[in-house]
């Protein structure tokens, strides 16, 4: 008796083509976001803890409004200046991993502690003086781009092999 070998259909290596790539996009674009932004983000805010101060000057402080159709987020653009290796530098990080919000009054405190013209201790990285922050160490925003790329990493991985385990089932 002859063997018979079963085919796989041609509508199914498509569908698990497209769900490959599009696992792939999830794990690339979320391996990307973990290691090229997020985990630098949370390491620079560490060691911004033990940074030297020098005194700067708050430059630009103003409430960003951004509406769309998802609705309306704000940003606390500040910005300073601040003399380091004996030149004038700007920043303008508050914390590492600032981020916007739909909460107005949250930003606002932002601003509202950051008046143009005030005074303020800028933390400055020793090993390049043009990367300061306002408020050093570790905040929840410092592990926002972290997390968000953690998620879709994992995301792209289980799709991959729930994929996998699609494709076994079939043939």
């Amino acid at each position: 008796m002859a063997q018979q070998t079963q085919s796989v259909p041609q509508t199914t290596k498509k569908n698990v083509t497209t769900v490959f790539i599009f696992s792939l996009v999830f794990v690339l674009a979320g391996g990307a976001t973990l290691f090229l932004w997020g985990i630098p983000t949370i390491q620079k805010a560490y060691a911004s803890q033990s940074w030297p101060s020098v005194q700067g000057t708050i430059t630009v402080s103003n409430l960003v409004t951004n509406t769309d159709s998802d609705g309306t987020t704000y940003k606390a653009d500040i910005g300073y200046n601040y003399i380091a290796s004996e030149q004038t530098q700007s920043g303008t990080n508050v914390t590492f991993g600032a981020y916007s919000s739909s909460n107005a009054s949250e930003m606002r405190s932002i601003v509202n502690r950051y008046p143009l013209g005030t005074s303020v201790k800028v933390y400055v990285d020793p090993k390049d003086p043009t990367n300061s922050v306002l408020e050093p160490g570790v905040s929840l925003g410092s592990f926002l781009a972290a997390g968000v790329g953690l998620l879709f990493f994992i995301l792209g991985i289980v799709m991959v092999f729930q994929g996998i385990k699609g494709i076994s089932q079939r043939v």
